[in-house]
C-alpha cells in the first residue's frame, strides 16, 4: 500500500469516526446565547449584511464579523431550523481534525526529526503499510483524540461557539500553510523554470497563511497567539533552534506580527474597554460567595491559577463537564489555599518545556502550545465567565500530542521488553 493511500485511509477513519461521535447532535436546541447572537440578532437575517459586518463607517458593524457571516450563511439556507448551523460546524470540526492530522504529519518530517539519530516508533510507521501500522501511525491518533474527546463537546455543540472552532481552523491552517511554504523555501531546484515554479508556490503559501490568519483574527480573538506560536514553532521544528536559520524569515514573521493590526480594526471598541475596565459583574451562578457580584482584574487572574488545573482534569479524566459552572473566585493568593499550589503547578510546567528544549522539543513546544493559546482567556483579561470548556477547544492539542508520544512510548518498552524476554 503507497503512502498517497494510507493518508487517504486515515483520513477516511478521522471522517467516520467523528460523524459517529456528533451525528446525534445535529438537532439539539440553541441555548443560552444563541437567542441573543443568532435567533433574535438583527443582522444575520439578511446575507446583504455581510459587506457591513467588515466595514460600515469606518469600523466593522459588529465583533467578530467572518463568524457571524457564517451565521448569516446558515440563516440564508435555513432560517432558524438549528440542524443546518450544527452541520456547518461539524465540518468546520471535522477539517479541524484533518488539518491537526496533516500538521502533526509535517511536524514529523520537519529538519528537527530528520536530525535526529534514533528512529523512532512514529517514523517507522510512516512508512509500514500493515494494517496494523496503518492505525498506530500518531498523528492519526493525535488527530482522532482531538476530533472525539469530551472536551470538544461544548465548543462543537453550542452553536454559537463556532467562533472558538472557526478561529481554530483559520489559525491552524495559517501554521500549516506557513510550514508548507518554509519547506519549499529548503528545497534548491537546477532548473531555472523549476526554482520559478518553486518561488511562485511558497509566496503563494505565505499569503494563504497570511489571509487565514486575518480571517482566524476575524472570526475570535484566540488568534491573537498565533503570531507568537508560529514564530515559536519555527525557531523549535523548521530552524531547530538555530537563530541564524530563523533570522532568515525575519520579513515573513513580521508580516504576521502585521496582522495584529486586523485584529486592532475587527476588536474596534472593544481594546478600549479592555484597557479601561478593572472589574466585570458576574452572572448569578458564579457569585457562590454572596460577598461581591464582580470581580476584578487580579481576582481573575488569581482564579485561573485554579481553572486551568480543572482544565487538566477534564483532559485527564473528562467527567462531571458543564456547560455553566459555578465556579468559586480566587480573592488572594491563599485564598483559597489551592491557588498557590495551581500558580506553582503552572509555572513548574513552563520551567519544565524550558529544561526539555533540547531534550524534547516536541513535548516542550506543545506545553508553550497549551498555555500561549490559553493565555487570552485565562490571564488578565476579564470576562464575565471564569471557566468554559470551549476554551480548551485549541489548546488541548498540546496534551494529545504529549498523551499519544507518551503512549507510543510506553508502548515501545513493552514490545521491547516481550521481545528480549
Amino acid at each position: 500500500m503507497g503512502n498517497k493511500y494510507a493518508h487517504l485511509i486515515r483520513v477516511a477513519v478521522i471522517a467516520l469516526i467523528t460523524f459517529l461521535a456528533y451525528s446525534n447532535s445535529f438537532n439539539s436546541a440553541f441555548h443560552f446565547d444563541d437567542y441573543s447572537s443568532i435567533i433574535t440578532h438583527p443582522y444575520i437575517k439578511s446575507m446583504n449584511n455581510i459587506p457591513y459586518f467588515f466595514y460600515y463607517n469606518g469600523s466593522p458593524l459588529i465583533s467578530r464579523p467572518v463568524t457571524m457571516a457564517t451565521f448569516a450563511v446558515n440563516f440564508a439556507i435555513g432560517g432558524l431550523d438549528p440542524f443546518s448551523y450544527h452541520f456547518m460546524s461539524f465540518f468546520i470540526h471535522l477539517a479541524n481534525a484533518m488539518l491537526v492530522y496533516w500538521l502533526m504529519t509535517l511536524t514529523f518530517k520537519t529538519r528537527y526529526f530528520s536530525n535526529q539519530q534514533a528512529t523512532v516508533s512514529y517514523q517507522n510507521n510512516a512508512t509500514h503499510y500493515s494494517p496494523i501500522h496503518l492505525f498506530t501511525y500518531p498523528p492519526l491518533f493525535i488527530a482522532l483524540m482531538f476530533a472525539v474527546h469530551p472536551i470538544q463537546t461544548q465548543a462543537v455543540t453550542y452553536i454559537v461557539q463556532r467562533a472558538e472552532i472557526l478561529s481554530s481552523f483559520f489559525y491552524l491552517l495559517s501554521l500549516v500553510m506557513f510550514i508548507k511554504a518554509s519547506r519549499l523555501s529548503r528545497e534548491q531546484r537546477a532548473d531555472s523554470r523549476e526554482q520559478l515554479k518553486s518561488y511562485a508556490a511558497r509566496y503563494t503559501l505565505y499569503a494563504v497563511s497570511l489571509i487565514s490568519a486575518v480571517f482566524a483574527m476575524g472570526s475570535k480573538e484566540i488568534a491573537v497567539t498565533l503570531p507568537v506560536v508560529i514564530l515559536l514553532y519555527d525557531f523549535f521544528f523548521l530552524s531547530d533552534g538555530d537563530i541564524k536559520t530563523l533570522s532568515r524569515r525575519w520579513a515573513v514573521h513580521l508580516l504576521f506580527f502585521m496582522t495584529l493590526i486586523s485584529l486592532m480594526y475587527f476588536m474596534g471598541g472593544l481594546i478600549k474597554s479592555f484597557v479601561a475596565t478593572d472589574a466585570v459583574s458576574l452572572p448569578p451562578t458564579s457569585s457562590i460567595e454572596g460577598e461581591t457580584s464582580s470581580i476584578s482584574r487580579h481576582e481573575y487572574f488569581l482564579t485561573q491559577f485554579r481553572v486551568i488545573w480543572t482544565y487538566i482534569k477534564l483532559l485527564i479524566l473528562p467527567i462531571n463537564q458543564n456547560l455553566d459552572y459555578n465556579y468559586g473566585i480566587s480573592r488572594g493568593l491563599l485564598t483559597p489555599l489551592a491557588t498557590l499550589f495551581g500558580g506553582i503547578g503552572i509555572i513548574t510546567f513552563l520551567g519544565l518545556a524550558v529544561f526539555l528544549f533540547k531534550r524534547q522539543k516536541v513535548i516542550s513546544f506543545f506545553i508553550l502550545w497549551f498555555f500561549l493559546i490559553l493565555a487570552p482567556t485565562s490571564s488578565i483579561a476579564i470576562l464575565p465567565d471564569v471557566i468554559f470548556e470551549h476554551r480548551m477547544y485549541l489548546p488541548s492539542l498540546g496534551y494529545f500530542v504529549i498523551f499519544a508520544l507518551g503512549a507510543f512510548k510506553v508502548s515501545e518498552i513493552i514490545s521491547g521488553t516481550e521481545r528480549s524476554g
